[in-house]
């Protein structure tokens, strides 16, 4: 039998396998039939020497159900048995602990209706900056028509002055709600999303 009868043969008996697996196999036994002509056998004493295929396949096979059989071992986590101490202790503790834990909560839904709080704050900031703007570019026409051109000026660099720190709170705003959003999306995956996994 020659290397590629051989291989041939192997790939037969080792369909069970995974693909990845088979290829290993038989990348290896390649290389090892290479290994023995190269120290001077010819192709089918190499063959031979390396064994039969049969020899070959149950070894393969043999160690890759050994492998599989350790991978599937289920990991099992044993239920953590209460004692009735333990359970009469939270019971009893109930109002203390029950106390704490919804002061905590309160106190970070606070934190966070502070965050929006202030998001909202600038929002109502940039309306306000932008319509008094408005208002200015109104005020130049007025004062333009009455003929006080100075004034119309003044209102000119208000209003400029205005727009520009409207555009600034706009984008302090934006940029604010992207990252509270996100952060957000994060801890409501945190608690809720991974918890129901479990």
């Amino acid at each position: 039998m020659n290397k590629g009868e051989f291989l041939n043969a192997l790939r037969v008996r080792l369909s069970s396998l995974n693909p990845n697996d088979i290829e290993s196999s038989i990348e290896y036994y390649s290389e090892m039939i290479d290994d023995r002509i190269e120290d001077g056998l010819t192709e089918i004493e190499a063959v031979s020497a390396v064994g039969s295929v049969d020899e070959a396949a149950v070894k393969i096979l043999g160690e890759n159900t050994q492998i599989n059989n350790t991978l599937s071992i289920p990991n099992k986590k044993e239920k953590k048995k209460y004692s009735a101490l333990v359970i009469a202790l939270l019971i009893l503790g109930f109002p203390l602990w029950f106390s704490l834990v919804a002061a905590a909560f309160s106190i970070v839904l606070s934190l966070y209706i502070v965050i929006w709080s202030v998001v909202i704050v600038l929002y109502a900031l940039t309306i306000f900056l932008i319509l008094s703007a408005l208002v200015l570019f109104a005020m130049i026409f007025l004062s333009l028509f009455s003929g006080k051109a100075l004034s119309a000026l003044l209102f000119f660099g208000a209003a400029l002055v205005l727009s520009g720190v409207g555009i600034l709170t706009l984008m302090l705003s934006v940029f604010f709600t992207g990252k509270i959003a996100k952060l957000s999306a994060v801890i409501f995956k945190k608690l809720f999303v991974r918890g129901n996994k479990q």
